[in-house]
């Protein structure tokens, strides 16, 4: 079961005539037989990495037909003097932990430019730090490009299991130090939707040992910068979505939502075209540009909220905001969780004429 993944409608708060989205039930067993996907046209707006490749090769897969929009780009170009700096003090940390594939490259352009352009990874095992916490699917890359040993590798990808590997690895009564290298969100300026980003989830979960002083620091640095895409290079993939030629619009971060905000308004994308939310920031970024998406780890409901609940409080929005607990122990949402939601969107949809807008 994933952390956090909605599927909403794009209607404004206050709108009296119709309903904003739907939550749908994470079960696999939900997921519809047949092929409910076939040949419905899912834009995605996930930027040049590898999740851009898994979320295409699963809508393939249920026979989607995927349209690649890039609304963000990853610029591994940006000032690193921060990096730089960190990684010049690496001594003084104990682990590096890395999330993705893009902060190991950052890492790598940082240590190169240390050393004048020549082979910086050897620098970094070489520095005193004890190696590196990444997944499995991330050891690989670490080991080869970074020559750090790689031997803490979380059980699964939730931020509790990566703050449990740490607190392995420390010794009673020493402080640990945990150098992260992060993205930088130029686009996000809602400070609640960047504490629900996915780094931010981790550091937090590591610092606070799930509720019980856990004696371990976390310095996240900045590794490269999120960016905006230039409309003329999307010109025709946005007037498809304006032209309600797209069946969804698939978002997996806070950062491609407020880009394509941006460069289309929500408020102008037809009515029908489904915006799917994987993860929780990028639900909360939904709601910050005014549109109600239902919250729910595990919602077996597959109807639209009740109207009395479609514009939540200010006790609920505030409540929202904070860091919860319970949600490290929650894993990243999966592309397949995602997709097996949106498959069941579309079943139902179709079986039971539930109309959502």
């Amino acid at each position: 079961m994933a952390w956090s993944v909605a599927v909403s409608l794009p209607r404004r708060r206050g709108t009296p005539s119709f309903r904003t989205n739907a939550t749908i039930d994470m079960s696999s067993r939900t997921r519809a037989r047949g092929r409910p996907m076939k040949d419905k046209r899912v834009a995605f707006t996930a930027p040049d990495s590898a999740l851009a490749i898994r979320i295409a090769d699963a809508l393939l897969r249920v026979g989607a037909r995927p349209l690649w929009m890039p609304t963000t780009r990853i610029d591994l170009d940006a000032d690193s003097s921060q990096l730089e700096l960190a990684l010049i003090q690496l001594v003084e940390y104990d682990f590096l932990l890395f999330l993705n594939p893009e902060c190991i490259e950052g890492v790598l352009r940082a240590s190169k430019a240390i050393v004048g352009g020549g082979e910086g990874a050897s620098r970094l095992s070489a520095s005193g730090v004890k190696g590196a916490v990444a997944y499995m699917s991330l050891r690989a890359q670490v080991m080869e490009k970074l020559d750090l040993e790689t031997n803490h590798v979380p059980l699964n990808v939730t931020a509790t299991a990566i703050s449990d590997m740490l607190s392995i690895s420390r010794e009673p009564g020493d402080i640990m130090r945990v150098l992260m290298p992060v993205p930088e969100h130029p686009l996000i300026e809602d400070a609640s939707v960047l504490k629900h980003s996915w780094p931010m989830q981790v550091a937090h979960a590591i610092q606070t040992g799930n509720g019980e002083d856990a004696s371990i620091t976390v310095d996240c640095v900045p590794a490269y910068r999120v960016e905006s895409n230039d409309e003329d290079v999307l010109s025709v993939e946005l007037e498809l979505v304006r032209a309600g030629k797209v069946d969804a619009v698939w978002f997996s971060s806070a950062d491609e939502l407020f880009a394509f905000h941006k460069l289309l308004p929500l408020h102008d994308v037809p009515d029908g075209v489904v915006c799917v939310c994987q993860h929780e920031d990028t639900m909360l970024a939904m709601k910050t540009l005014g549109f109600d998406v239902a919250v729910s780890h595990s919602s077996t409901s597959n109807s639209p909220m009740p109207a009395s609940q479609e514009r939540p409080s200010e006790e609920e929005e505030k409540e929202h905001a904070r860091p919860k607990a319970a949600a490290a122990k929650l894993p990243l949402a999966s592309v397949e969780a995602t997709l097996s939601n949106l498959e069941t969107f579309f079943f139902r949809r179709r079986s039971s004429g539930l109309i959502l807008w």
